[in-house]
C-alpha cells in the first residue's frame, strides 16, 4: 500500500486468519503466504492488538501518540510505516478508503 493511499479516514482490519502467539511480551504474526515468523515490538503488537476491530488510522495514531507519550507526528509516521508493511504482506487489510 502506498504512503499517499493511507489517509487518516482509512479504516484497517487485522488478516483474521494470522496465525498469532504472545509469548512473554513478544507478539509472533506468521506469515502462511510467505512461510515466515514475523515478531513484532511494543508498538507493533499494541496496534496489532488495537486493531481486534477494524478502526480508523486517526484512531490508530490517537492510541498510539497517547500510549506511547510521543508526538501526533510520530505517532502518524510509524503507524502509516507500520500498515504499509504489513498490508503490503498480507497481515492487514484496508476495510474502507474513503
Amino acid at each position: 500500500m502506498k504512503k499517499d493511499s493511507v489517509r487518516e479516514e482509512t479504516k484497517i482490519r487485522r488478516n483474521p486468519e494470522a496465525a498469532t502467539r504472545v509469548v512473554g511480551e513478544t507478539l509472533y504474526v506468521f506469515d502462511d503466504s510467505h512461510m515466515i515468523l514475523h515478531t513484532y515490538n511494543d508498538v507493533g503488537s499494541f496496534i496489532w492488538e488495537f486493531l481486534k476491530s477494524p478502526r480508523k488510522v486517526s484512531a490508530i495514531i490517537a492510541a498510539v501518540a497517547s500510549s506511547y507519550d510521543v508526538s501526533v507526528k510520530q505517532a502518524q509516521k510509524d503507524v502509516i510505516a507500520f500498515i504499509q508493511s504489513e498490508s503490503g504482506s498480507g497481515k492487514l487489510f484496508v476495510v474502507d478508503n474513503r
